[in-house]
């Protein structure tokens, strides 16, 4: 007899097995592990290293330089990306899928250890797992002034520097903070 022929004479048989498969198949998605759906994102480490009152040239010279010299030949390091701004350099590390990354972290940790000198008014770098994307960003505020206040918002800077942010950087949690806007001080010297 063929399958068609024994199906035919047993339509019962037939629906209970469809309703096996069906079951079973239900079942399976349930418990299909993560693994069969990996992160296909690329893992990120980076790194920030406050310098306050530095222009980018000093940052990218004293502090970026030395620290690319020491993480360029960490294993799995797929690409390295830097910047440095008005009182900040910062590293970004991307690193081959399927890297262990708290492995990588500690790695990145005890290069960091060996650079030979920092400034000595820079801050110690923090660290964080994933990158300096601001889809990471947990909370921004903005600061204007009030509508009888007669002072330019820019004059603010320096308070929020000194102030806003040194307290928000102490809180327990807080990986990064920073500060957008503003202007700098600038001396300007005219000699006759």
């Amino acid at each position: 007899m063929t399958l068609t022929k024994i199906s035919l004479s047993n339509p019962v048989a037939v629906v209970v097995a469809c309703i096996l498969v069906a079951i079973f198949g239900i079942l399976s998605l349930t418990r299909l592990p993560i693994q069969m759906t990996p992160d296909i994102s690329r893992p990120e480490i980076s790194i920030w290293t406050p310098w306050r009152a530095s222009a980018p040239n000093e940052i990218e010279s004293e502090i970026i330089e030395p620290q690319e010299d020491v993480l360029r030949s960490i294993p799995g390091l797929l690409r390295m990306q830097s910047s440095a701004v008005y009182g900040r350099g910062s590293i970004n590390l991307q690193f081959v899928i399927g890297t262990d990354m708290n492995r990588a972290l500690i790695e990145v940790m005890n290069r960091l250890n060996q650079v030979p000198r920092y400034p000595v008014d820079a801050l110690e770098p923090v660290i964080s797992l994933g990158g300096e994307n601001f889809d990471r960003v947990i909370a921004w505020f903005a600061v204007t002034a009030g509508e009888d206040n007669p002072r330019p918002i820019e004059s603010y800077q320096d308070y929020i520097d000194d102030n806003v942010i040194t307290r928000l950087e102490r809180v327990p949690g807080v990986s990064q903070v920073g500060s957008f806007g503003g202007r700098k001080h600038e001396v300007r010297i005219t000699f006759d």
